[in-house]
């Protein structure tokens, strides 16, 4: 009987000392990778902001030398929604400048379709 009870608390006593250098070993590779490590890291490009919409879908802003380009991003494909120079960039509504809802997804649209033309 104290032979089984013995087993069994070195059996979890293991367990979690696995458990522990798991977590160290992750946070350790989390913080040296930071949000670039594993994707690789660039001069030339920059990530200016990403959103994830879902599971396996996000909306993301680089910056390209003076160029800024919207891509939605899936696990299959990466779509270019809209291009600016800096000077348009700078040109689009922020979220702080008018109160959430007062932003209407369709006119934000046709501003930028009219400016491309």
């Amino acid at each position: 009987m104290l032979e089984g009870l013995v087993t069994a608390l070195s059996t979890l006593l293991v367990i979690i000392v696995i458990l522990y250098l798991a977590y160290i070993v992750t946070k350790h590779v989390g913080k040296n990778a930071g949000f670039r490590g594993f994707a690789g890291s660039s001069r030339h490009i920059t990530m200016i902001d990403q959103i994830v919409l879902g599971q396996g879908m996000s909306v993301a802003i680089i910056k390209i030398s003076e160029r800024i380009f919207l891509l939605g991003v899936t696990t299959n494909q990466i779509t270019l929604l809209a291009e600016f120079t800096d000077g348009d960039w700078l040109d689009l509504p922020s979220a702080d400048a008018e109160p959430m809802g007062a932003l209407d997804f369709k006119d934000i649209i046709s501003k930028i379709k009219d400016r491309k033309r």
